[in-house]
């Protein structure tokens, strides 16, 4: 998860220590997610006239954007 993340300071981690492991891993976290980005893209956001609230997610989507922060 992005919290993970943040307490590992992978940027930090290798700018500073030159663990080549964080810079790595930072990498293929975001490609991971530029790819599930592609797979599951944003719902288009206009609303049929008709419908209220909402447009309905994936659950893969909702786990993308729960990732993405």
């Amino acid at each position: 998860n992005a919290h993970h993340l943040r307490e590992l300071e992978l940027e930090r981690a290798h700018e500073q220590d030159n663990q080549q492991w964080a810079k790595h891993y930072t990498e293929r976290y975001r490609n991971l997610l530029c790819q599930a980005e592609i797979e599951y893209p944003p719902l288009d956001e206009k609303k049929n006239p008709k419908q209220h609230g909402r447009t309905k997610r994936s659950k893969a989507r909702n786990l993308l954007e729960r990732l993405r922060l």
